[in-house]
């Protein structure tokens, strides 16, 4: 089944195909050759979050200040807040009469309760982004649910090439919602945050268990389908981009985990961006790595305890054919002139003392994805030299996407 034709996304490449089967569900696949390096989508988040948490360090306090509540993007010189409660920073005019037509307006005089609902602060949010989709009506969201639930709709069901189309902020929130499992949430009470605003004290008072209902999904769908999103660093030496906030991504949610994938998501300025990490033969499904490290530095039973959350059995090509990790000494070796060349470049992407800049590391990114699409073997796969490789090739599209503040 195919649900590709008509439809445009101007955000990924025209070559891939929504797909459907008992095993995987909803998945994609490409109708042409991929090679390593190409570049598949360019998706903006549809909710996003800039996340602030005084006891964790990966979130500071200080994105509060640094980085705009709308965009997510930082403008660290020039952040102005919100006239009437001071309390939220935004990068521009157009910023903040966006995010106050969207959430702030409902948002704005309940800051000082809403870190009181913890994990729920951002499905909140959500709920007041989809609310204020519908015309602020939950007779309208209502009926958005239904046809979602109906039509268990995704982006590839609609034309999204229209930037001004009306309809296409409902069409992404229906395809959004769609993405929600039978994950086990339990949902608090809330009436006391809806009390501090009109409209919301009476909805809450006609509408609490839709309410509930629809704030429960949003939920679902933040567990297994929300990414984080970081930003450029203050200093230049830093391996390391800040944690800004997590965002949804319709396109992303629909790629399939697996322990040896074959695209790679790096962040860029906000948006997601896909590529191809390994060849990938016209008709073959794309799949994602849902945990933090793949095959490449945990072992199985590592990995199957971090997947527990999503509720499925991995049954990919490492798992299943129990593919031995870079460090066990196991993986097979097929060319060593190729091996030995390829482990001087790692060994000096690894270097701390050797500075890697970004002009140079989209150079590098090149290079080492035409070697290795000239040195993959389907049947070879994998060999320690094309794992290398493709760490190689991962850490330089995340240093070339790696942007920095600078001063005059």
């Amino acid at each position: 089944m195919s649900c590709r034709g008509k439809f445009i996304y101007p955000f990924i490449v025209d070559c891939l195909e929504l797909r459907h089967d008992k095993k995987y569900g909803r998945f994609t696949i490409t109708n042409r050759d991929l090679k390593a390096g190409d570049i598949l989508a360019i998706e903006e988040p549809f909710f996003k979050f800039l996340k602030v948490d005084p006891e964790d360090r990966e979130y500071p306090e200080t994105n509060f200040y640094n980085y705009c509540v709308n965009c997510l993007l930082d403008n660290y010189l020039d952040l102005t807040p919100c006239p009437e409660c001071n309390q939220t920073m935004f990068c521009s005019e157009k910023c903040r009469e966006d995010a106050f037509n969207l959430f702030h307006k409902y948002e704005c005089n309940i800051l000082n309760v809403l870190p009181e609902t913890g994990n729920f602060q951002m499905a909140i949010r959500n709920f007041f982004v989809s609310l204020s989709i519908c015309n602020g009506s939950i007779t309208e969201l209502k009926e958005l649910m239904r046809k979602s639930d109906e039509r268990n709709p995704t982006i590839f069901d609609f034309n999204l090439s229209d930037k001004k189309c009306m309809n296409n902020s409902k069409n992404y929130l229906m395809s959004m919602i769609s993405l929600a499992h039978q994950t086990t949430v339990t949902v608090k009470e809330f009436g006391y945050i809806f009390q501090h605003h009109a409209h919301l004290r009476k909805l809450w008072e006609t509408e609490k268990e839709f309410i509930m209902k629809y704030i429960e999904r949003m939920m679902q769908i933040e567990i297994l389908n929300f990414h984080g999103i970081k930003g450029r660093s203050l200093d230049a030496k830093d391996p390391y981009r800040r944690c800004v906030g997590d965002g949804s991504f319709a396109f992303c949610s629909l790629l399939n985990h697996s322990c040896c994938p074959n695209v790679m998501r790096i962040v860029v300025d906000g948006k997601m961006v896909v590529i191809v990490e390994r060849p990938i033969k016209a008709g073959e499904q794309l799949f994602d790595c849902y945990i933090g490290d793949s095959f490449y530095f945990k072992a199985k039973n590592y990995r199957r305890k971090e997947l527990v959350d999503y509720n499925f059995l991995c049954e990919c090509l490492a798992c299943e054919n129990e593919f031995p990790d870079i460090l066990s000494g196991l993986l097979d070796i097929k060319d060593m002139q190729t091996l030995q060349m390829v482990q001087k470049w790692y060994r000096e992407l690894q270097d701390p003392r050797k500075e890697l800049t970004i002009e140079n590391a989209k150079q590098l990114a090149l290079k080492y994805s035409t070697i290795l699409n000239q040195n993959y073997k389907e049947d070879n796969y994998p060999c320690k030299e094309i794992v290398l490789l493709q760490l190689c090739i991962v850490k330089c599209f995340l240093t070339a996407a790696r942007s920095y503040v600078t001063f005059p």
